[in-house]
């Protein structure tokens, strides 16, 4: 039942290498999953930021040809109001062209 110094000894040599190695191996795993994870990790927010500078790049394009093509559709009253300013012109236009034509009627029986 009593070990030696020497046998002590010995057992604590192999118990601790055995720890050693177990630390090892456990410690290379774990590298392995974690340059792994930070490789994939790497690659995902890669792929994202690509998809995302696509994303930002086509809403700037149609942000782009919305203001270059068409304006945002008008109001109901912005509609009224345009109506009626072109009926005022047209009137305006109306009131030129006649004064015009009874000036020049006036004009040609003047003339003959």
């Amino acid at each position: 039942m009593h070990k030696t110094p020497q046998e002590l000894k010995n057992e604590a040599d192999e118990y601790l290498d055995n720890v050693k190695l177990y630390a090892s191996h456990w410690g290379k795993a774990l590298l392995i999953a974690g340059g792994t994870a930070f490789i994939a990790y790497k690659v995902i927010n890669a792929v994202s930021a690509q998809k995302k500078k696509q994303y930002y790049k086509e809403v700037a394009l149609k942000k782009q040809q919305t203001s270059l093509g068409s304006s945002k559709a008008a109001s109901r009253i912005g509609k009224l109001i345009r109506g009626q300013l072109a009926l005022f012109l047209v009137g305006v236009a109306k009131e030129q062209l006649s004064a015009a034509l009874s000036k020049r009627s006036v004009n040609e029986e003047k003339v003959a």
